[in-house]
């Protein structure tokens, strides 16, 4: 017998015999996904079929259905979540980031658990603006108001308290947005930025905005996130920024757990609190907010360009410990140098640990292959 039908041979015989040990053995265990492991940045689209964070089982009374809406000379397709119950609801829209098919489940999730705490949730698929899906920047902005006018139609929507959450492409979108549509009481932004060539000034009309980021990005990097933030408290405005020490890009869109689940966790607990606080506490509910920008006097003490307004007790979204695990770290409010301390330190740990990897695989001894018999 030749040498290639041998080895065909052994190699259909070895595949068998393996098939028959992991069918009859008692000790193999399929590969557990949700491992605090670290999984590779470019394992996103694998890691996106995780369970999300939060829980999965949702309310049966929460509707859903879906629509569209027109935005330039395309419609829009939108999923909305509506609350149990007559009456109006405040209004929550998401805005994905890139590649969203891949953490759709994630960002429905996310608008459902909004619906279950008593938000009317829309999530704005406006990717679909454009010729083919293939829109730019300027088109996916025009959307956003456009999104904004369609919830604010909607039956059992509260027009005055409307807030939008983005997620990095998303974040960036919205920052870029609220300052010029006075509709948009509250902005979170995950992982985002202000794009750059937007006016210096921007943060002037700010409405109250929370930041979300994590030291280990590396698709938007957090100092993009800080520079919004002190833009933002230059001009006086209410911003918050909460940093995760050690956690990556998309930390609430991948169930990796570990830190970037923790800090998924505890970042969704911070934006229903900042939600509930921005739209939802007594005294908006008495007297709604006025149109015309302004910072109210009651809650903060007068503009000053070294230091951001603050309130007279620390609401709950800017607790100093982890709200959603003991395990969780946050950063409130750190400065620039805070921040670049520990990105320096994440940096040097990474490149030690490559290091050592390095010096171990020198220290292996290589077996030369043996020599096939002819």
């Amino acid at each position: 017998m030749r040498w290639p039908a041998c080895l065909a041979l052994a190699l259909l015989t070895a595949s068998l015999g393996l098939a028959a040990d992991l069918a009859t053995s008692s000790t193999f265990r399929p590969t557990d996904l949700t491992a605090t492991e670290t999984i590779p940045d470019d394992s996103l689209e694998r890691a996106a079929d995780i369970q999300p964070f939060i829980d999965s089982v949702p309310q049966p009374s929460i509707l859903h259905r879906t629509d569209r809406f027109p935005s330039g000379r395309d419609k829009v397709a939108v999923d909305i979540f509506h609350p149990p119950g007559p009456g109006t609801f405040p209004v929550v829209l998401l805005f994905h980031g890139a590649h969203p098919k891949r953490a759709e489940k994630h960002y429905l999730r996310m608008a459902e658990d909004l619906a279950e705490k008593g938000y009317m949730s829309l999530y704005v698929r406006y990717y679909e603006r454009g010729r083919r899906g293939r829109g730019c920047r300027s088109q996916w902005s025009a959307t956003v108001n456009d999104a904004v006018t369609f919830a604010s139609g909607l039956e059992g929507a509260d027009s005055q308290r409307v807030a939008v959450v983005g997620y990095s492409l998303g974040a960036f979108l919205t920052l870029g947005r609220a300052p010029v549509d006075e509709r948009i009481r509250a902005v979170v932004a995950y992982y985002g930025g202000i794009s750059h060539g937007e006016p210096d000034d921007l943060g002037r009309s700010m409405p109250p905005t929370l930041l979300l980021h994590g030291t280990a990005d590396r698709i938007v990097p957090v100092r993009r996130s800080v520079d919004a933030f002190e833009a933002i408290r230059r001009e006086g405005r209410n911003v918050d920024l909460v940093v995760y020490p050690g956690v990556r890009h998309g930390f609430c869109l991948n169930g990796r757990g570990g830190p970037d689940g923790h800090a998924a966790q505890d970042a969704w607990n911070r934006t229903l609190a900042f939600l509930d606080f921005q739209l939802r506490r007594p005294e908006l509910l008495v007297s709604p907010l006025p149109l015309t920008r302004r910072i109210e006097p009651t809650m903060c003490t007068p503009p000053d360009p070294d230091s951001p307004p603050f309130l007279s007790s620390t609401p709950g979204y800017l607790a100093p410990l982890g709200l959603g695990s003991s395990a969780s770290v946050a950063l409130i409010n750190p400065s620039r140098d805070e921040v670049q301390t520990i990105v320096a330190a994440s940096r040097h740990t990474a490149k030690s640990h490559r290091s050592s990897h390095t010096r171990r695989d020198s220290k292996r001894t290589v077996v030369p292959a043996k020599a096939h018999a002819r």
